[in-house]
């Protein structure tokens, strides 16, 4: 049962356009625990225009991360696996949940879904740690660092 907040949206979810053992399995078990309502199994998503897509949403939700979402003034919400952590501040320009906890995840998920407003500042902080972070004159100068 999906807690209240969670209840009302609606989950768009990327799949494998390669692995499609793995694609009906999920369609499955989205179907089998009462989801196939609230989620959409998109499949592969258009990488040459990503930011069309993110637009239509109000959180990024990903194990580890690009920052695509973030560059879009998306709200991250990343396991902190891998480089993803150190392309935002938790609380602040982002969120962490532990890896493979989906209780920790959804709580996230409820908080932002219950607080646009919470949500929408730390996805404009994303947007402006991404801009700084990313801005060409600051990658081109750590470039010439290691010639």
């Amino acid at each position: 049962m999906l807690p209240e907040t969670l209840a009302l949206a609606d989950f768009l979810l990327p799949t494998s356009r390669l692995d499609t053992d793995y694609n009906r399995r999920l369609d499955a078990m989205v179907k089998e625990n009462g989801f196939a309502d609230h989620v959409e199994l998109t499949g592969l998503v258009d990488r040459a225009d990503p930011l069309d897509l993110y637009r239509w949403h109000s959180i990024h939700v990903f194990p580890s991360v690009r920052e695509e979402p973030m560059a879009s003034g998306l709200v991250v919400i990343s396991s902190g696996t891998g480089g993803s952590a150190e392309l935002f501040v938790d609380g602040d320009s982002g969120f962490v949940f532990k890896a493979e906890d989906a209780q920790d995840l959804s709580g996230k998920m409820e908080m932002l879904l219950g607080d646009p407003q919470r949500a929408s500042d730390i996805g404009l902080k994303g947007l402006e740690r991404c801009r700084q972070q990313y801005r060409f004159s600051n990658t081109l100068a750590a470039l010439q660092m290691h010639l």
